[in-house]
């Protein structure tokens, strides 16, 4: 299993085989498309995206999965703001 350097933990390149393409735990049904909105996903997203946000070698149906995966990561945080503001 791969292991992000910088804490450890799982990457996104986990599981992975050589050929696959970093953005396709987004596709249809794989693990990051069906995965609940927070800062973990986030994270997923930003290490997926590569240094120019440019999602390389993904597919659409991949890039459909991490902008769905972007509006639950920000839906997460915003209800975590909107709680804070009411306290």
């Amino acid at each position: 299993m791969a292991h992000d350097r910088n804490t450890g933990s799982p990457g996104p390149r986990a599981g992975r085989g050589p050929r696959q393409r970093p953005a396709a735990g987004f596709a249809t049904g794989k693990p990051l498309d069906i995965a609940p909105g927070g800062a973990t996903l986030a994270s997923f997203l930003e290490e997926v995206a590569g240094d120019d946000d440019r999602y390389p070698g993904a597919t659409d149906d991949e890039l459909l999965g991490a902008i769905c995966a972007s509006d639950r990561a920000e839906a997460a945080m915003a209800a975590g703001k909107h709680a804070a503001a009411r306290s």
